[in-house]
């Protein structure tokens, strides 16, 4: 039986996702609606900036309007500002190639933030894992371990509602659900 899982990485980030390798390519397709859902729990109907690194001319970002390029440290970027994100670009978002290999990120900061979305690229791109980027204070979130998981950031919704709602989200493949704690100074499940 597949499970859902959902880490509290510390006190400020969380990860949801599969074991991998994924078991079938049927586990692959509901994960990916799973996914889905979970970024429209996370950012429907909000202010967002997409965060395509060393975007493609097939990137999402390129098809939609209000966006721009920004080098950083010699890297391409291109910033997709969204004012309200809808359920059909969340799903867009969820099975483009660039999300699924943590090339597209969702960052709550609206175009006004462009330096403080500078330094959290910054900070992001010269650590290991989100676990060791405490100093963002930005919400952020990206796909991670080859697309079976979504780190959240700093998520504005609380623990309780995000551990019940990936509850929920477990129920339509018929997955069962649990959530472990990992301590990010050792990166160790505590018992």
């Amino acid at each position: 039986m597949t499970t859902l899982l959902l880490k509290l990485l510390g006190s400020n980030s969380i990860e949801i996702g599969l074991p991998v390798p994924l078991e079938t390519i049927d586990v692959y397709w509901q994960w990916r609606q799973v996914a889905a859902q979970f970024l429209s729990f996370a950012f429907l109907h909000r202010s967002a900036c997409l965060i395509t690194v060393s975007p493609q001319r097939w990137s999402l970002g390129q098809e939609l309007k209000a966006n721009s390029e920004i080098v950083v440290d010699h890297k391409p970027y291109l910033l997709t500002f969204i004012d309200s994100c809808s359920a059909e670009l969340l799903a867009e978002v969820s099975e483009s190639e660039d999300f699924e290999r943590g090339l597209l990120w969702l960052i709550a900061l609206n175009e006004n933030h462009k330096a403080e979305m500078i330094e959290t690229i910054r900070a992001v791109t010269t650590s290991d894992s989100l676990l060791s980027v405490p100093q963002i204070d930005q919400e952020l979130m990206r796909s991670a371990g080859d697309g079976s998981a979504i780190h959240w950031l700093n998520p504005y919704k609380s623990l309780h509602d995000i551990a019940s709602a990936a509850a929920k989200l477990a129920q339509f493949p018929g997955w069962d659900f649990d959530t472990i704690t990992i301590d990010p100074l050792v990166n160790k499940y505590e018992e």
